[in-house]
C-alpha cells in the first residue's frame, strides 16, 4: 500500500530534491509556480514551490 509522506527539505533545495529522489526511483510531487522577476533590468522568470521547504514522496510503508 502506497501513502505519500511529506518530507522537509533545505530552503531553495526543493528542486535538487526532486531530482535525486527520481534516480533513487522514488515518485515525488513537488507543486510549483512561475513567477518573473525583474533584476537588473531583466525579466526573469523562476519556479516558485508552493509549499517551501517541503516536498511529498510516494513510498511504500511496508517495503521501503
Amino acid at each position: 500500500m502506497f501513502n505519500w509522506i511529506a518530507l522537509t527539505t533545505k530552503r531553495d533545495e526543493e528542486f535538487r530534491a526532486a531530482e535525486n529522489l527520481m534516480r533513487q526511483g522514488l515518485e515525488s510531487f513537488l507543486p510549483h509556480r512561475e513567477v518573473t522577476i525583474r533584476h537588473a533590468r531583466k525579466m526573469l522568470t523562476k519556479r516558485k514551490p508552493l509549499f517551501p521547504g517541503y516536498i511529498f514522496v510516494r513510498l511504500d510503508l511496508q517495503n521501503d
